[in-house]
């Protein structure tokens, strides 16, 4: 991984992004091709922005607040130190996960600003082609036993090697214009020993987070059974 320093930032580029990589893309003003932001159908649950260059397709996405602490601030964190800032820790997680083959986005660059004890920071990675995350597909249509099958195969693949996703949810799902599964948004993830108990308990947060969709929308193409399909093709 490169690292590029400048007074108060720094930026990180995968090895295999440098010869690619512009400074310029994590910022809205110099980068003309930057879509608005807005909630990403192949980028989970956090506000995106989009764009291509040269045929290949990005996502920026900005590191926000979650739950009571962003009354205080959006988008600002503790700084205690640059490998330990959410950006970097994203970054290098998701290129363990690549290296072991698993369905994620191809991590570009990541970047984190130092306002004297706290910091912001951005990533960026390359846009699965014609994803769609769970959410939005069971909004449209039902999903076949095959594919709650291969949901379910998918998410056993990341825990059985230690791979936690602390907020497992119908947004962080993709699903491919080839059918293939994909998990994104990996902010605060950590890879650990496996135990049953923080697997089980990733399993129980998706299943509250569909529920929680369906009883918003009586018209969620989602049923109980369809949960039980997934946690069959999971144990097995």
């Amino acid at each position: 991984m490169h690292e590029l320093k400048q007074k108060h930032q720094l930026i990180w580029v995968c090895k295999d992004a440098m010869p690619y990589f512009q400074r310029n893309w994590f910022d809205a003003q110099q980068n003309s091709n930057l879509s608005t932001p807005s909630s990403g159908k192949n980028a989970g649950r956090q506000p995106v922005s989009k764009f291509v260059v040269e045929n290949r397709r990005f996502i920026l996405r900005h590191y926000f607040r979650g739950g009571v602490p962003s009354y205080f601030t959006k988008d600002r964190f503790l700084f205690r130190g640059w490998y330990a800032t959410r950006a970097y820790k994203e970054l290098v997680l998701l290129q363990e996960m690549i290296k072991v083959g698993l369905p994620v986005p191809m991590p570009v660059a990541a970047r984190c600003r130092l306002n004297k004890i706290s910091y912001t920071a951005d990533i960026i990675m390359h846009e699965i082609p014609g994803a769609n995350s769970l959410a939005t597909i069971l909004a449209e249509r039902e999903l076949g036993v095959t594919e709650w099958a291969e949901i379910g195969k998918t998410i056993q693949r990341f825990h059985r090697l230690g791979f936690q996703h602390v907020d497992l949810n119908a947004h962080n799902i993709l699903l491919d214009s080839n059918h293939q599964i994909h998990l994104v948004d990996f902010d605060r993830c950590k890879r650990r020993t496996y135990a049953k108990g923080w697997a089980l308990a990733g399993l129980a947060r998706l299943q509250r987070s569909l529920n929680k969709i369906k009883r918003k929308n009586s018209e969620f193409h989602y049923q109980q059974n369809d949960f039980k399909n997934l946690k069959n093709a999971y144990h097995e």
